[in-house]
């Protein structure tokens, strides 16, 4: 191996452990000031930037682990990959979160394991204490139960590519919410969730 292999190969080797070895989305530390690209290459346009001490939700690595995808705005996000440190313990992938949906508007967000706030436009923010929590399939996909004034209802989420039909912006992870009101009423919403908290 050349110097300049191995080298190359040291510097990527942060990336391609996280891309080959931990489960995503996760939120990762930005380790230096780093520069947002609009895809994974450093001649691609420049989009933006991330400070050191950001908090960033990665969403998937390039395939040679050197580049990280995040969301943002209305599309996605790369950085370097060896700008970047896992956030270690149950945060990485756990509480807080925000899902939201469209075809009706909605929104909780979840800020701990005992409360979250149900959103609708026009409405005020409906408070729910959370009454249970499971996982399934190693923890790929998690179930929470919750009650409100007038209202009980589970969220489903999952780890997998979602959508939010509105924008070009990547999720890691999708919301089947359903509401049940004590008047009688069902609902059931469909969405998307974010690590990062919009």
């Amino acid at each position: 191996m050349t110097k300049t292999s191995l080298m190359l190969a040291m510097a990527l080797a942060p990336g391609l452990a996280a891309a080959g070895s931990e489960r995503l989305p996760a939120r990762y530390d930005v380790t230096g000031d780093a520069v947002l690209q609009a895809a994974p290459d450093a001649g691609s346009a420049r989009i933006g930037t991330a400070a050191a001490g950001t908090v960033l939700e990665i969403l998937a690595f390039s395939d040679d682990g050197a580049w990280a995808e995040t969301g943002r705005g209305e599309g996605a996000a790369w950085l370097p990959a060896a700008q970047l440190s896992r956030v270690e313990g149950a945060r990485a992938e756990g509480l807080p979160l925000r899902c939201y949906g469209t075809e009706p508007f909605w929104g909780l967000n979840m800020a701990s394991a005992f409360f979250a706030e149900f959103e609708q436009p026009e409405h005020p923010e409906t408070p729910l204490q959370i009454t249970g929590r499971d996982e399934a399939a190693a923890g790929l996909a998690r179930l929470w139960t919750f009650v409100g004034d007038g209202m009980r209802g589970h969220l489903v989420i999952r780890n997998e590519a979602c959508s939010d039909n509105m924008s070009d912006r990547p999720f890691g992870l999708s919301a089947t919410l359903s509401l049940a009101e004590t008047a009688g009423a069902v609902h059931l919403r469909l969405g998307c969730c974010s690590l990062s908290g919009n």
